[in-house]
């Protein structure tokens, strides 16, 4: 399983399964979280080899028709990936508060440092 299926799954029962990887249609029903990496700390060895684990900068971005429901799903999506025992996710950055102009879209923004072994 791909480190993105497993962020989905953490994050599936938050928004009744409304997880998406990079972005979401416009007519997507809300509440829902999207996600992309956006970069990482590599590690490589001076031998040559692979190591057993990498590691991804992910951000998770939740989208609500109001400003409590986006909030309380970011704080709920970091208890869940912090939380996952099928990953080591730290928190990387504090939550961000945004609206989208002229789309009716409140949203937040949280960066994830993410553990995972190799595809």
């Amino acid at each position: 399983m791909s480190i993105e299926d497993t962020i989905s799954q953490a994050l599936d029962p938050l928004v009744d399964q409304r997880v998406y990887r990079d972005n979401a249609r416009f007519s997507t029903p809300r509440p829902y979280i999207t996600f992309q990496q956006v970069g990482g700390e590599p590690i490589d060895y001076m031998a040559g080899a692979v190591p057993d684990l990498d590691n991804g900068r992910f951000q998770i971005n939740v989208w609500a028709d109001d400003r409590d429901t986006a909030a309380a799903i970011g704080r709920a999506a970091r208890a869940a990936l912090v939380g996952s025992t099928a990953m080591r996710a730290t928190t990387a950055s504090g939550m961000v508060a945004t609206w989208l102009d002229g789309t009716g879209l409140f949203g937040t923004r949280q960066d994830f440092s993410i553990w995972f072994p190799p595809a």
